[in-house]
């Protein structure tokens, strides 16, 4: 972490820009990725890593040879009294030093020659050797190998990722011998090769939590015209600002520059009541560059569904695009930002902030990320399709303070679902309370009450302090509210005891002492009951 020069803020090291006063540092950040916990990125292993554990693995096994019993003379010496082997061949003995005879058949050349080419020269044959070598084989004829390279134990195991010239001419031309089981160093190790040395494949990221990055024909793409633009030079006299667009096609490129100057920012509403717009793509720059996209930029587009940032920015991002309903795909490359699942996240100083979450979005169901602890206040506002919102226990409970107001809410909320082990908010049945800020005579606080929640009664708790300006609950029959209880203004008291906020009541049951009785008969006559 590193301090902002101007505000003091805490910025991390790879941020270039302070997200509190938005001044630029001078120290370049290094690109980096940020970890995310639902988005969860993989490293790939590479061949390079893939030939290591190979090489291990072959001097494990070459080490293993030195240490197990040698064969038995039955298997690789024969004596004078034999004349046939096995099969019924004849075979020819040939003396050498007194009483041991070397086994001229096929099978036992091979295994003699893979005796001597694993036990008497191991390192020689495990790591290769360039000089020019020949060998007999079991018809005593001279073998000349056609590279000039001997075959090693790790040629024989594994298939090279990149095979040279020679290794591949050695796979396709036979040995020179009329047979190949004659040939016993460079066909009998390959034959015998165990299945269980095959080389694992390379997994795949999933593509679920690959972020999106910048291709290639991103940065090449051609500008949108100038003239379908209106801009202007800022006070610095360096770099533009785009104020407005005035074209009609449904895919734009931003320019990175104007007039060869850089393009700094995109104003609030610049594409404002657009309607045939659905792509835009801001062109990327090679270096990176300071780079502001105003609250609002993107205000009622009607067709709007993707959004491509730019990479190499020092980007100052806000709640970019609003009363967007058909925007679902937002991508961006950038240490300070991170996309996932619809929704678009920026570190502030300390911590992960939700700044724009998708109106396109249809998935009814909203879980917060763990890394994420605060919310934009207008991040919901009229959200058509979210039904229900889960909130872990690290949340900062002034995120939802702006749920108190009807509008502020998405359109069809049923429920905010609190974890239990949340210490200043909780829910009852999908209704939001806060017990922030309260005192001894008020434990708790309403801040949100569901338009749309499945019950059909509810119960306030004793001391309840109420923020909320529930709207058109129209499930709710029955409420109870208890003897200790207060409004927070009398604007929200009218709302509370009018018709447009529990159309549907039937019953109102009040403590006697609830100094909101009177108010209550007054607005519901006989619904409501007054209880001890």
């Amino acid at each position: 972490m590193k301090n902002c020069k101007k505000c003091g803020a805490s910025i991390p090291d790879e941020a270039h820009i302070c997200l509190s006063c938005f001044t630029v540092s001078e120290t370049k950040r290094p690109f980096t990725v940020p970890d995310e916990e639902e988005k969860r990125f993989f490293k790939k292993t590479t061949n390079k890593h893939k030939r290591f554990v190979y090489i291990l693995i072959a001097i494990i096994i070459a080490l293993t040879c030195l240490f197990i019993p040698l064969p038995t003379e039955d298997t690789f010496l024969g004596n004078t009294n034999s004349t046939t082997n096995p099969s019924g061949e004849a075979q020819t003995p040939a003396q050498d030093s007194g009483d041991e005879f070397v086994l001229l058949t096929t099978e036992t050349a091979e295994s003699q020659n893979l005796f001597d080419y694993i036990i008497k020269n191991p390192l020689e044959n495990i790591f290769g050797n360039q000089e020019s070598t020949t060998h007999i084989n079991s018809n005593g004829e001279t073998v000349v190998p056609e590279t000039t390279k001997k075959p090693t134990i790790l040629d024989l195991l594994f298939d090279n990722d990149e095979p040279t010239e020679q290794t591949t001419q050695k796979r396709e031309e036979p040995a020179t011998t009329s047979k190949a089981t004659e040939t016993p160093v460079t066909s009998t190790p390959a034959t015998q090769k165990p299945s269980t040395t095959q080389k694992p494949s390379t997994t795949a990221t999933p593509t679920t939590t690959q972020k999106p990055t910048t291709t290639e024909a991103q940065q090449n793409l051609t500008p949108s015209p100038l003239s379908d633009f209106e801009y202007e030079l800022r006070s610095d006299g360096k770099s533009y600002i785009i104020t407005n667009y005035k074209g009609n096609d449904k895919t734009v490129v931003i320019p990175s520059s104007i007039n060869g100057k850089p393009l700094r920012q995109i104003k609030q509403q610049t594409f404002k009541d657009n309607t045939t717009v659905e792509t835009v793509i801001f062109q990327d720059k090679t270096s990176e560059y300071p780079f502001t996209v105003d609250a609002h930029t993107f205000y009622n587009c009607s067709n709007l569904k993707k959004v491509v940032f730019p990479k190499n920015a020092d980007m100052a991002l806000f709640t970019f695009a609003k009363n967007c309903f058909k925007l679902k795909t937002v991508e961006l490359d950038n240490p300070q930002y991170f996309e996932y699942d619809g929704a678009v996240y920026g570190f502030n100083s300390m911590d992960w902030t939700l700044i724009y979450f998708c109106e396109g979005r249809t998935d009814p169901v909203f879980r917060i990320p763990t890394q994420c602890t605060r919310l934009n206040s207008d991040i919901f506002d009229n959200h058509p399709y979210v039904e229900e919102i889960y909130v872990h226990k690290n949340i900062d409970e002034s995120a939802f303070w702006s749920f108190t107001h009807y509008s502020s809410k998405p359109k069809k909320l049923k429920g905010v679902y609190v974890n239990d082990d949340h210490s200043d908010m909780y829910d009852i049945d999908g209704v939001l309370f806060s017990t922030q800020g309260t005192n001894a005579t008020f434990t708790t606080t309403l801040i949100a009450f569901p338009d749309h929640t499945k019950l059909t009664s509810f119960t306030f708790p004793e001391n309840t302090k109420i923020y909320a300006f529930p709207e058109n609950c129209k499930n709710i029959k029955t409420l109870r509210y208890p003897k200790n209880m207060e409004f927070y203004s009398s604007l929200c008291q009218e709302y509370f005891f009018s018709k447009q906020a529990f159309p549907n009541l039937e019953k109102l049951y009040i403590h006697e002492d609830n100094p909101y009785a009177f108010e209550a008969m007054a607005a519901f006559g006989d619904k409501v009951v007054l209880y001890k």
